[in-house]
């Protein structure tokens, strides 16, 4: 079974309707594209999407969702997974201005880690770039997993990157906790950072993709926040150099 995903947020202005979500399917599907990963149900109940999925031969590998505020909401978040036959999720964000405010948010993210195991789930973090920030000496990212023992990882090679941090290293850090993978390239265009489709920008991605195998990573999601070109053709390209790269 392929093991490449994609993010729809790549594709975020083309899913705002039921219509849209359906010709989206159907044109990423057509690309190559078997699985993808989610994250507002805010236009389709899950059952709805689920149906989506199920009409083109696709999966939701993993969903994208907040650092939830009550058990219930967490509950309604692991019976929508469950609609889906999604086995994999990360809270896409958490921010603190101390390492005092980190340890409380790894431990409240820890706690819906272990309440998503209870039902054979699986929840992990994805970094951004503020989490490269040190508080006290340590980086943030640092605090979020020494301070938590059931939460996974979803690292983003962009934003480690950007962040200052090596990737690879990253990745070996994070062995047996990193059953996700957001892949997006770095680019420097007119002396800037910019996003670039997988394998068009300066990142090592023949390495990356050898230690996140070693690493044991389930899922490899293509992800590219801003595209230059039609996002369609960009997630095409991701996908074709990924291919090239011996993926499948």
């Amino acid at each position: 079974m392929s093991q490449i995903a994609l993010n729809l947020f790549t594709v975020r202005d083309f899913i705002k309707s039921r219509s849209a979500i359906r010709k989206t399917l159907q044109r990423l599907k057509k690309i190559g594209y078997d699985h993808v990963q989610i994250g507002s149900l805010s236009y389709l109940g899950a059952k709805e999407f689920r149906q989506l999925l199920d009409d083109f031969g696709m999966t939701c590998c993993a969903r994208h969702v907040g650092l939830f505020q009550s058990e219930t909401d967490a509950l309604k978040s692991i019976e929508e997974h469950q609609i889906l036959g999604c086995q994999f999720s990360a809270i896409s964000h958490m921010r603190a201005d101390s390492a005092a405010g980190y340890v409380e948010l790894a431990g409240r993210a820890d706690k819906w880690a272990r309440l998503f195991k209870k039902h054979g789930l699986t929840l992990a973090y994805h970094n951004h770039a503020h989490e490269f920030q040190k508080f006290d000496g340590q980086l943030a990212l640092d605090i979020i997993f020494e301070n938590s023992t059931t939460l996974q990882s979803e690292i983003d090679t962009y934003w480690v990157h950007y962040g200052g941090g090596v990737t690879c290293d990253w990745i070996e850090k994070m062995k047996n906790r990193l059953p996700l993978i957001h892949l997006k390239d770095y680019a420097i265009v007119d002396g800037q950072p910019t996003f670039a489709e997988v394998g068009e920008g300066n990142l090592n991605f023949p390495k990356i993709l050898d230690a996140a195998k070693a690493a044991g990573t389930r899922w490899f999601i293509v992800e590219q926040d801003i595209c230059a070109r039609d996002p369609f053709d960009s997630v095409k390209i991701s996908l074709e150099n990924l291919k090239k790269m011996g993926m499948d």
